[in-house]
């Protein structure tokens, strides 16, 4: 019985943190798309202000995807070397892992013209893709703010309720 119980203990203790978890990638969606909005302004300058090629512009971020791409960039176009990035990132346990293909979409549509035209349409691309990613970081903090207690109570609630059943 003392085992049944021990069992029962550690099982409602699991399924909580499973429910934790579960909340915090949300938590992690947010920060990134934060990180990423806000990396866009310095990384204008340095590109558009500071005229520096977009390899160096890009390696020289503060942000880790951005970083990424700049040394994913040697011989490639922006966008072949964000595909590269997503590769190798997007899967469990990868930084883009949080992020929706919604997300991965508008990273993708700002990559694909970054680095292909004259400065007032690079100008416009960085006011889009700030708008755009200002506008899934709003959507990612409303998910937060609705589900990540709620994950979290489910996965404490379904731990108690297999708990109940194992005694």
């Amino acid at each position: 019985m003392a085992a049944r119980l021990v069992l029962a203990v550690l099982l409602a203790a699991l399924c909580t943190l499973a429910g934790r978890s579960a909340s915090a990638a949300l938590a992690r969606r947010r920060r990134m798309l934060y990180d990423l909005a806000a990396a866009l302004e310095p990384l204008k300058i340095r590109m558009l202000h500071r005229m520096l090629p977009l390899e160096t512009a890009l390696g020289e971020s503060g942000e880790s995807i951005l970083r990424l791409v700049g040394e994913a960039m040697p011989g490639r176009t922006a966008l072949e070397a964000w595909e590269a990035v997503r590769e190798a990132q997007a899967g469990r346990g990868g930084a883009l892992d949080c992020l929706l293909q919604e997300d991965l979409a508008a990273l993708g549509a700002f990559f694909s013209q970054l680095g292909a035209s004259g400065a007032r349409e690079q100008e416009a691309l960085f006011a889009r893709a700030a708008a755009e990613l200002g506008a899934l970081h709003a959507q990612a903090d409303r998910l937060y703010a609705e589900r990540a207690k709620l994950y979290t109570s489910l996965g404490a609630l379904l731990g108690t309720a297999l708990a109940i059943l194992l005694v």
